[in-house]
């Protein structure tokens, strides 16, 4: 059986403690009796396990799409396609697990969806950034400079709660070359760890007064989607009371996770050390307490049991202000605010009919052949191409509102397909498409301009000159740490800021009046 995936989520619950529970106490043992049970669930082949990796990386990173539709497979909603081979497996075998365990897995798939997808991507890009087709190597990075006293640490927590047959097929069958050393690693805590970087500056944890963690700091966009994706009354004893105010229901899941990094007592120096590590920064010491936020009602206390926070005071109730409601309320105080505000007064960019923007989720390639057209004027244009066939062989795939956009940019060869011949409209664009897309429109000839960044070697051919140009003229820019990321999906903040930077290229260049 297929089941790598498993493997690697029983080791993002034990290593982040964010474990789903629907209205039930789950503790420390309960990880150690999933890490057991998952050990039968797991492939013998070094293979397969990279397989299904393989397959469930990609959903994973595809803005909510992906996610939502592992959900609905769990749920029962959809199959998935056969093609997806072993992922298809252990989903189909899921089935079989009682109620308890689906919503479980769903929960954690929801709180990994209220992560930015770009964080999401990052993460998962350094833990396993893809598996080799033909050999076990994969590749993967390990958090660097950890201290003794970390690893020793997180040592510690690994070997406690991952069998020892798990740990040797980690460790023994699969392998990887450091980027650092160039030395060849075999997997370990380390790398795992890499998972925990997703959750940095979601939330922050602190001491109580017990010794205990307690809430210090939360992201309100990341409590704020927890209570959207999230349908829980109770969240390891931590009442979620719902609430007009998204960011106070956010709250009580955030400490339902909290309480149950409590459960681990015998190892919570051990995880505060962990946490700590600047790269993961999970844990403060003497930090301030978080407090809920006011809504008239109460809800789940950090340490669990109810009341999570002073009932309001009179003056604290809300006043209705005599103004229009903002227009996107989820992007107020988001860095690309600005930009998004300019698209939208200029008709580029539109919203969802819940008046929100999502600016964290991820922008499909049809929907840049939209935001396209918009941007240079050519919408009555596409609309002489809404009921022409695309050509392509998914075609059947193509909306309608994207059929016209999709037909003039191919036609202006601005967009092209997959060797495959499929357009793939539904698929999160990928920075190297973005970049190549609306390069081309530039009519920059794909010169042998070369890239600067750390890992120039794993973008494409065909976008190389592309980034290379536009990183020169500032339209892009590449990460604090020297790389491009050309294989991460483009949120729909970050198509929005590109997009704004190349319009005044465009009427630079006579391309746009």
């Amino acid at each position: 059986m297929k089941k790598l995936l498993c493997a690697l989520i029983a080791a993002v619950m034990m290593l982040t403690m964010v474990c789903p529970v629907m209205a039930v106490d789950v503790g420390n043992s309960d990880v150690s009796n999933l890490f057991t049970k998952l050990e039968t669930m797991m492939p013998n082949d070094a293979m397969e396990r990279i397989a299904v990796w393989n397959i469930f990386k990609p959903y994973m990173v595809d803005g909510t799409n992906g996610i939502d539709t592992i959900i609905k497979a769990v749920k029962g909603q959809i199959t998935l396609p056969a093609t997806d081979a072993g992922f298809k497996d252990f989903i189909d075998n899921l089935q079989n697990e009682s109620q308890a365990t689906r919503d479980g897995f769903i929960f954690l798939l929801n709180v990994y969806k209220a992560v930015p997808v770009a964080k999401r991507s990052a993460s998962l890009n350094l833990f396993g950034g893809a598996g080799d087709s033909i050999t076990t190597e994969i590749v993967m990075n390990k958090l660097q400079n950890m201290t003794t006293e970390q690893l020793t640490a997180a040592n510690a927590i690994y070997d406690r709660y991952v069998p020892q047959s798990i740990r040797d097929k980690f460790a023994g069958e699969h392998h990887y070359t450091d980027p650092v050393t160039s030395e060849v690693e075999t997997l370990d805590v380390d790398n795992f760890l890499l998972l925990l970087t997703a959750f940095k500056g979601q939330f922050k944890m602190t001491d109580s007064g017990n010794g205990d963690f307690a809430l210090a700091t939360y992201d309100e966009t990341f409590a704020t989607n927890l209570a959207s994706y999230i349908d829980a009354t109770n969240v390891n004893g931590v009442s979620v009371s719902t609430s007009p105010n998204a960011k106070a229901e956010g709250y009580d899941i955030i400490c339902g996770i909290v309480k149950f990094f409590n459960s681990f007592t015998e190892d919570i120096e051990n995880l505060k050390v962990v946490l700590r590590h600047t790269d993961i920064d999970l844990y403060g010491p003497s930090m301030t307490i978080a407090t809920r936020p006011t809504t008239g009602q109460q809800g789940g206390s950090i340490l669990g049991g109810g009341g999570g926070g002073l009932p309001p005071k009179e003056d604290d109730k809300p006043v209705e202000p005599d103004v229009p409601a903002v227009k996107f309320p989820d992007i107020v105080g988001h860095w690309a605010e600005d930009v998004i505000r300019d698209l939208e007064a200029r008709g580029i960019l539109t919203g969802y009919d819940d008046g929100n923007f999502k600016p964290d989720i991820g922008v499909t390639r049809q929907e840049i052949a939209v935001i396209m057209t918009r941007a240079l004027d050519l919408e009555e244009k596409a609309a002489e191409y809404a009921d022409k066939d695309t050509g392509f062989a998914d075609d059947q795939n193509v909306a309608a509102w994207g059929r016209g956009a999709i037909n003039l940019m191919v036609e202006m060869g601005i967009y092209t397909g997959y060797d495959d011949n499929e357009f793939k409209p539904n698929k999160t664009i990928l920075r190297q498409e973005l970049i190549a897309v609306v390069m081309r429109y530039a009519a920059m000839t794909e010169e042998d301009m070369k890239t600067v960044y750390d890992d120039s070697h794993e973008i494409h051919g065909y976008a190389e000159s592309f980034i290379a140009h536009a990183s020169e003229l500032g339209i892009v820019n590449g990460y604090p740490d020297g790389t491009f990321k050309p294989l991460n999906n483009v949120t729909r903040a970050e198509a929005a800021k590109i997009i704004y930077g190349v319009i005044d290229y465009y009427k630079e260049i006579g391309k746009l009046n």
